[in-house]
């Protein structure tokens, strides 16, 4: 007798299952996407001991007919396609024909089903795959399917199976998943008799998400839609501020499928650089709906991962979404600024100021901001003298008059510099709290502005828009380097990339580093530490894209150079920022992802001193 012999049934069945149910969650996802595929609006899920001793499903969905119950059990038997062009363009969850039988050959298995229209349903009992029982029975209409001691024929399996706690979270994250994919389906989870999931199945994403997720998760996420190329992408991502500790909660679904993608992953955080805090991830909900035809769900045996015809469509697809999101979301949590309605001579007098050059004496300017009484700082010009400005962009009589007026000058707030910025707006500055937060009143907000996160994303941003171009300044005493060894074989395996960002910088012998010239903004006496910090970036993340690493780079150069936490700067220099941040809009995370802006309501102060209740 040969060696090579055909597998009898039931152990080629034993084999099919091992791949399609791995678990107790894997035989609810099987029959969960059964009923979605069953046009069902209404789905209960209910687990004991985590699956293992029963797994109930059922549907309000179509049925099947009393005839076509024992081909459902059948391997490679179903309903969903019926050709190889089929398979070009799948839609529904399932389409192997595997899910039942697989489930069968590993338990004792009973489905109750009635189609519309029909006097009676069918019950029908397999155990371990053979035929038990079947026969007429009452049943409403749907389908509901019992499985009961999964795995109780394949006791190697256990070895596998964790403790109950750990399978019935399983098995939660399926439906979870599923109700998130299918927000106009009622989906029901029962553990133990207790009901720990229901969605209200109203066809609203935000209700799907709510119902899940919860109101806290939902607090912090922004809607977001786009199309790009035929692919529409749609649903949810964090706002910056709410980043995750890992990449658990991002959901995709493509064509209503969960999927594990990392390509979308990559496209989602792509969108997230030097907006949001390091060693913290975006979390998100998003639908993207894209041509069957361009897309394989045929590349796993549990369906989860899939492949598509053109990344990079789906990448930018995805990264045009999120980022959409990041860009013209709110910079602080559930607020966006609404300036007031400005009379007609405000917006003269601005245009005015914006077109013509700096005065080098403040009589004018003094006189036209007194004439501004109908503006909400008519108060606070009336308590003090407006200040002069310097051709520095400093002020006179100011403590400690700032070394920061010549960099806050280079930098371009709007059009305009420090010496020249309209003087009516909407808001007032109250001061400084700690020499860090710059404290203002805007209508009923009461707004800290964190002056060196804000400095610093300008700063940032400037440096990669000059990219092409940086500024160096050579040093009048070069600085010799000696990083460890690890640092020093990174900093010249990435010597190309200094040089671009304005470095000019060597290898001297010795294990050293001379450097003859800095960027710009930075100060010889940051030499050192700047490369030091610049050399643990390189070393610690060796497998970032050449971008990365600029971008990296670029963001340490701008945290040395902004101005520090606990210095002192001029008033021209907080109205600066302040222009930037509440009137232009443009800057609400620093390049690390720390937010620029807190805001206090007026209602949440009077409510502490009670005022209010």
């Amino acid at each position: 007798m040969g060696r090579i012999i055909q597998l009898d049934k039931h152990v080629a069945d034993l084999i099919a299952a091992g791949e399609v149910v791995e678990r107790p969650a894997s035989a609810v996802k099987e029959l969960a996407e059964n009923s979605v595929d069953a046009g069902a609006t209404g789905i209960t899920v209910e687990i004991k001991r985590g699956g293992l001793e029963m797994i109930r499903v059922t549907d309000n969905g179509g049925g099947i007919s009393p005839e076509d119950v024992p081909a459902a059990f059948l391997r490679h038997a179903t309903s969903k396609i019926r050709s190889e062009r089929d398979l070009e363009e799948i839609r529904s969850m399932g389409f192997r024909g595997e899910a039942l039988a697989s489930i069968a050959a590993v338990s004792k298995i009973e489905m109750f089903t009635r189609q519309a229209g029909r006097t009676e349903g069918v019950s029908y009992e397999l155990h371990g795959g053979e035929e038990v029982s079947r026969s007429p029975a009452g049943c409403p209409v749907g389908t509901t399917v019992i499985v009961r001691e999964l795995f109780y024929n394949t006791p190697a399996r256990m070895k596998f199976i964790k403790r109950d706690v750990t399978e019935a979270g399983q098995a939660a994250s399926v439906v979870r998943r599923l109700a998130l994919a299918n927000p106009g389906i009622s989906f029901k989870l029962i553990k133990d008799g207790e009901t720990v999931l229901h969605t209200p199945g109203d066809g609203l994403l935000k209700s799907a998400v709510y119902s899940v997720c919860g109101g806290t998760f939902t607090s912090g996420l922004e809607e977001t839609r786009a199309e790009h190329e035929g692919i529409r992408v749609y649903g949810f991502v964090s706002k910056p501020l709410y980043g995750q500790g890992n990449r658990t909660k991002q959901e995709f679904f493509v064509n209503g499928r969960p999927v594990k993608s990392p390509l979308l992953g990559a496209a989602l955080e792509e969108a997230y650089k030097n907006s949001i805090m390091q060693n913290r991830f975006p979390a998100c909900v998003l639908h993207v709906e894209i041509s069957p035809a361009v897309v394989d769900v045929n590349v796993h045996p549990a369906k989860t991962e899939i492949k598509f015809a053109y990344d990079r469509s789906a990448f930018d697809a995805v990264y045009l979404a999120a980022k959409s999101a990041v860009s013209g979301g709110d910079s602080a949590a559930e607020l966006t600024f609404s300036p007031s309605p400005k009379s007609d001579f405000q917006e003269s007098y601005e245009q005015a100021r914006l077109v013509r050059a700096p005065a080098g004496n403040s009589a004018g300017g003094t006189a036209d901001r007194k004439s501004g009484g109908g503006s909400g700082n008519g108060g606070f010009y009336k308590e003090m003298s407006a200040p002069e400005f310097r051709s520095d962009g400093a002020l006179p009589g100011v403590v400690g008059d700032s070394a920061f007026s010549p960099a806050l000058n280079q930098v371009s707030f709007g059009g305009y510099k420090t010496g020249d910025i309209p003087l009516v707006e909407e808001w007032r500055i109250l001061g400084e709290a700690f020499s860090t937060y710059i404290i203002v009143e805007d209508g009923d907000d009461l707004c800290f502005i964190d002056k060196h996160a804000a400095h610093e994303r300008i700063i940032f941003e400037r440096l990669k828009e000059e990219a092409a171009k940086p500024v160096s300044q050579v040093l009048i005493k070069p600085v010799i380097f000696t990083p460890e060894r690890g640092e020093l074989t990174a900093l010249l395996n990435d010597m190309e990339l200094l040089c671009d960002m304005g470095f000019d910088a060597e290898e001297f012998g010795g294990g050293s580093i001379i450097v003859r010239a800095l960027p710009g903004d930075l100060d010889g006496a940051d030499a050192e530490a700047s490369l030091q910090e610049i050399a643990r970036l390189l070393t610690e993340n060796r497998r970032m894209s050449v971008q990365d690493k600029r971008d990296g780079t670029l963001s340490l150069v701008a945290c040395k150079a902004a101005m520090k936490a606990g210095s002192i700067i001029s008033y021209a220099e907080q109205r600066a920022l302040v222009e930037r941040v509440l009137r232009i809009g443009d800057i609400k995370y620093c390049p690390h992802g720390r937010p620029v802006l807190s805001v206090m309501k007026k209602s949440e102060l009077e409510r502490k001193f009670g005022r209010i209740q």
